[in-house]
């Protein structure tokens, strides 16, 4: 089969998201199944070699098919393949790839990566309303012409079709692979580089630096416990750049609480620092306001590392354990 993804942003080993990481692991093991898988994305960001493989992912941009075009372009690819997976929702990729669907007669499937979480929707009053009359007009009318839609969760699925969107919807959580283990060489050269502590014990954050991943509360509730646990440091993973005013805010905070030595920030880190990352960390939290199905989560818990989440993860399969238990 000839399968079609198209995503905004497309830089192997250098996610700086959880949907570009699905998308590559996704593509990946569709390719080592035997189809023929092409990603199309507009950006491709410059970045040093990160080893990932990418022999089999025919990845296309408007300048390798000489296009200037992006909704031609899509059109041209999709006509081309047997199935297009767009994961754009909120962008106008997902209006390209509804209409090249339409007039090529290619399926077309949606994937909303929790972009239709109440959470998201509403936030912030001018957003919320461009956000409300975009989805009314254009998005939904973009699920409802696709083959299908896919949603992470149960919790997804419900958000989705509050929409109106009639189209069937599957349910399909994340799936990752399990973190490399790294060698004791490795894990001496990461404490060196980033924590220059000895004997630390690490509470780790890895994901972006956005005010809906709650970093402000994580940092206060470190600052509840930090003098019970003197060896204890917190480690925040993630571009500090993205966001500068969050940072700074977050930044006043550790401050005030007296905590700057620690709370460790090591910046972005690529996909062979981050198993280091995962194998250093006592705990793993994530106390996100909003998110589909975190991709760190899972990779935290494949690695085995105790995992401390908020609802807004929306991790089912831990609910039903803990009703189990």
């Amino acid at each position: 089969m000839k399968i079609l993804h198209v995503v905004y942003d497309f830089t192997p080993g250098d996610f700086r998201g959880g949907i570009a990481k699905v998308v590559y692991e996704l593509a990946f093991e569709q390719a080592q199944q035997g189809h023929e898988v092409t990603v199309f994305t507009p950006v491709v960001r410059q970045v040093p070699s990160t080893g990932l493989p990418t022999t089999n992912i025919n990845v296309q941009t408007l300048q390798t098919l000489k296009l200037n075009n992006t909704s031609q372009a899509i059109y041209e690819l999709t006509r081309q393949h047997d199935v297009v997976h767009s994961h754009n929702t909120f962008h106008r990729l997902n209006s390209y790839v509804a209409a090249a669907g339409r007039r090529s007669g290619t399926p077309a499937f949606f994937h909303v990566h929790g972009a239709l979480d109440p959470v998201v929707v509403n936030t912030g009053i001018m957003k919320a309303i461009k956000k409300h009359i975009y989805i009314r007009l254009i998005e939904r009318r973009n699920l409802n012409a696709a083959q299908g839609v896919f949603a992470l969760t149960k919790a997804e699925e419900e958000q989705i079709r509050k929409w109106h969107v009639v189209s069937a919807v599957h349910v399909v959580p994340n799936g990752i692979k399990p973190p490399k283990s790294p060698s004791s060489a490795d894990l001496e050269e990461f404490n060196a580089r980033y924590l220059g502590l000895a004997g630390a014990r690490v509470i780790l954050y890895l994901g972006r630096i956005n005010p809906k991943k709650g970093l402000e509360l994580l940092i206060e509730a470190f600052g509840n416990v930090a003098s019970k646990f003197p060896e204890a440091v917190l480690v925040l993973a993630g571009d500090r750049g993205a966001m500068p005013d969050y940072v700074h805010q977050l930044d006043t905070q550790i401050e005030k609480a007296g905590l700057q030595k620690r709370v460790i920030w090591t910046g972005f880190l690529n996909e062979f620092e981050k198993c280091k990352a995962f194998a250093m960390a006592e705990v793993f939290s994530h106390v996100t306001v909003s998110e589909g199905m975190a991709v760190a989560v899972l990779e935290a818990m494949a690695a085995g590392v105790p995992t401390i989440v908020s609802p807004g993860c929306y991790m089912e399969i831990l609910t039903l354990v803990l009703q189990l238990l």
